[in-house]
């Protein structure tokens, strides 16, 4: 008991040391600012002293209870072999730690998979190079003058303005249509936006034409793909068509049909979109698309424009695509986080996994060396030595793909577009931890295979 409780004394000062550049990996990923403050915090010291308790404790009890109830003759007849037993819990123990590191390594590639799925999915518009400008329109007034004295600098290709932008929040209302018998309606997200919005965000026109500054004068429509499949339209049929935000009053016009485009989390499917052209009001940002050349110096040139033209208002602005990516951030930190796990798992049970060879290779040594002067080549040993414990961890993979498999397949449900999980996750994930586990058996069977037969069996 002594043994073990020094044994974990030494790996809980270990711990320790450990633990401190690890909490700060976690706050630099997470964004957080933990502290363990173990002299500051006494739960933590005495959670901490009651772990190493525990644990000297378990780990001591078996061998210490086994080893006083041997009786003192059949105890140095058997010497060194410990006896003949297989070492059942010991085996156990390695399945249990390679069936969770195949779980984890199971987990980490679905994770990453949707993760580079949701950030490389085709949305339906051009996000890069994207400058969004919080415009505060009952400050500065009539947004044109500053568009015309932004476009004046050719790295700046564009500029649009509307209430709202792809990752921001759009109005939900009502729109009225002709149906087969009477006027029918939908509830609907809509956006106010101005003639440069599509060609701008490049978002393609599947059917009819764009706003222009004309259509101002009249009631307009512009939809997307979903709220004209919602109504039974196809996109063609939709041009022309009586549509209206006015309760029995069908007073405006499809104009044209755009192609779906996510503007909310791939979480979501796209839902039915409606662009009204904004009448002088209703601006609360501006997308400025610029070229990839000097960004750094196009920057500069939209702040000072904004300060000559708004010397009272701080400007303010972000880029478009790093606010979609922010919608995946605890994706990409969860990815993070299980491939460390990941890494540490298969760690752990190689590291159980060596000691058991160090274990089985030490009762057989005898055997070894008669077996190799009895012509047994070094494969034949290495394989005799590794084969018992590489069944472990193939009987893991039957234990640990049903349980990965069914926890990823929940979770891959909160995502309105979802990675599939292939055959190829489970092969991948089986065969790596195989083959970190033939190395770790490989390296010490090899080593006790070319072994000198002669010092094994000298005492014989």
């Amino acid at each position: 008991m002594m043994e073990s409780a020094l044994t974990s004394f030494i790996s809980l000062l270990a711990a320790v040391g450990l633990s401190e550049p690890f909490v700060l990996g976690v706050n630099r990923l997470l964004g957080t600012s933990l502290q363990i403050g173990y002299l500051h915090n006494p739960p933590i010291l005495y959670a901490i002293i009651g772990i190493w308790v525990l644990t000297s404790l378990f780990s001591g009890i078996l061998p210490a209870f086994y080893l006083s109830s041997l009786h003192p003759v059949h105890a140095l007849k058997l010497g060194r072999r410990g006896g003949t037993g297989k070492s059942f819990g010991r085996q156990i123990l390695i399945l249990f730690q390679f069936s969770a590191a195949i779980a984890l390594i199971f987990c980490t590639i679905v994770i990453i998979r949707e993760y580079d799925l949701l950030r490389y999915h085709n949305i339906g518009f051009n996000k890069d190079n994207v400058v969004v400008l919080n415009y505060d329109q009952a400050t500065n007034g009539d947004y044109q003058p500053f568009e015309q004295n932004l476009l004046e600098n050719p790295r700046i290709l564009g500029v649009a303005a509307a209430d709202a932008l792809p990752g921001g929040a759009f109005s939900v209302g009502p729109f009225f249509f002709k149906g087969r018998s009477k006027v029918e309606s939908m509830q609907s997200d809509f956006g106010l936006i101005g003639p440069d919005y599509i060609p701008v965000l490049g978002m393609k026109l599947i059917a009819g034409r764009n706003f222009s500054w004309n259509d101002r004068k009249e009631n307009t429509y512009i939809l997307n793909r979903a709220a004209v499949r919602k109504i039974g339209w196809s996109p063609k049929e939709a041009i022309g068509k009586p549509f209206s935000n006015i309760p029995d009053l069908l007073n405006g016009t499809v104009i044209g049909v755009v192609r779906d485009f996510n503007y909310q989390s791939l979480r979501y499917s796209v839902q039915p979109m409606v662009f009204i052209i904004f009448r002088g009001n209703g601006v609360h940002k501006i997308a400025v698309r610029i070229s990839q050349n000097n960004i750094g110096a196009t920057l500069g040139f939209i702040r000072k424009t904004w300060k000559e033209m708004f010397p009272n208002s701080q400007i303010e602005y972000s880029f478009l695509d790093k606010s979609l990516d922010a919608f995946y951030k605890s994706e990409e930190k969860m990815s993070v986080l299980f491939t460390w796990f990941s890494f540490i798992a298969i760690a752990v049970a190689c590291s159980g996994l060596y000691g058991l060879v160090l274990y089985a290779a030490e009762r057989r040594t005898k055997e070894v060396g008669i077996r190799k002067v009895l012509g047994a080549s070094v494969p034949e040993v290495v394989f005799m030595l590794s084969k018992e414990f590489t069944k472990w961890v193939l009987v893991g993979n039957l234990i640990a793909w049903p349980v990965a498999y069914y926890i990823m397949h929940n979770w891959v449900q909160n995502f309105a577009y979802k990675a599939s999980i292939g055959v190829w996750v489970f092969v991948f994930s089986g065969a790596l931890a195989l083959v970190v586990a033939l190395l770790t058996v490989g390296t010490h069977a090899v080593k006790a295979a070319t072994a000198n037969p002669v010092r094994s069996l000298r005492y014989e």
